[in-house]
């Protein structure tokens, strides 16, 4: 099992999740447990997070104001490794 974890500036912008497996969730200022009121930079929905075994799978919504950087690039979809 894998932590997604959210922080933002404020100590009080802070939460701790349980990622399940295999289960996909929407992550961004309007998905319920999943959101990130906080941030101005992230849309109502934005990412589409799923673990998988060992491996993370991110994918950018396509109505997602701003990009979603990995390894320093901009990537509408990837793959997190262990």
């Amino acid at each position: 099992m894998a932590d997604l974890i959210a922080q933002g500036p404020d100590h009080r912008h802070r939460w701790r999740r349980r990622l399940p497996d295999g289960v996909p969730i929407w992550l961004g200022r309007d998905c319920g447990d999943w959101s990130l009121t906080w941030d101005p930079c992230i849309s109502r929905r934005h990412a589409k997070l799923e673990l998988r075994g060992e491996k993370l799978y991110v994918e950018a919504h396509p109505d997602a104001s701003n990009p979603i950087f990995y390894a320093g690039q901009a990537m509408v979809q990837f793959e997190v490794p262990e």
